[in-house]
């Protein structure tokens, strides 16, 4: 295993205690994982693409700001996109997830059968390369602060098919970005840490 990987691991354990849990669709029908996992980025779109949505998301990093910056995503969603108010709150949440995480989020995502996941940077949302023209996916992203990983700490392969069904429906889910619950996240966690199951315990 890679050291930066190694590494992230050991943030991960050290952060357990304040870490969430999320699934993310790296792109519509996860097209642009691939751009992801080469550049160590975390992708999303939700408009971004669009210089005044990605600020108004940065602004809301500023606790002096947020009101008035999720006030603007949502209206943007409500009187440019015909959204119905509920859509458009769901969707300033989602989107706002990702650009207020400072690193205390633990992503992961499904792609060819295997999970991946990685901690962000905590920057700002920005504009790279891959997804200047690229049509529904032409969102923005946050930097990776290791890169993505599908292994875990014993070197053994994220593969969906040997992983909790409770974890892994996710990736099935409408939505880009789903939180997950308390025992499936604790249960990854163990997992990744290659930390014993309480079930596996309990049996004996």
């Amino acid at each position: 295993m890679e050291q930066r990987f190694k590494d992230q691991l050991d943030e991960i354990e050290a952060k357990r205690e304040a870490l969430e849990v999320r699934y993310i669709k790296l792109g519509a029908k996860g097209k642009v994982a691939d751009d992801c996992f080469k550049n160590n980025l975390l992708y999303i779109g939700y408009g971004t693409h669009l210089p005044e949505v990605r600020e108004w998301c940065n602004q809301a990093r500023d606790v002096n700001k947020r009101d008035l910056a999720v006030d603007k995503i949502q209206n943007y969603w409500v009187q440019k996109e015909n959204k119905t108010q509920g859509t458009a709150t769901n969707f300033t949440n989602s989107v706002l997830s990702v650009a207020e995480d400072q690193g205390n989020i633990l992503w992961f995502t499904v792609h060819e059968r295997r999970v991946y996941y990685g901690l962000t940077a905590g920057g700002e949302l920005e504009r790279f390369q891959p997804w200047e023209k690229n049509g529904d996916n032409s969102g923005s992203a946050k930097r990776m602060e290791f890169g993505w990983c599908s292994v875990n700490k014993a070197g053994h392969a994220l593969e969906v098919n040997k992983l909790s069904g409770a974890l892994t429906k996710t990736q099935s889910t409408q939505g880009t970005i789903a939180k997950i619950q308390d025992k499936p996240a604790n249960y990854f966690l163990n997992h990744l840490l290659c930390r014993p199951l309480a079930i596996k315990d309990r049996a004996k």
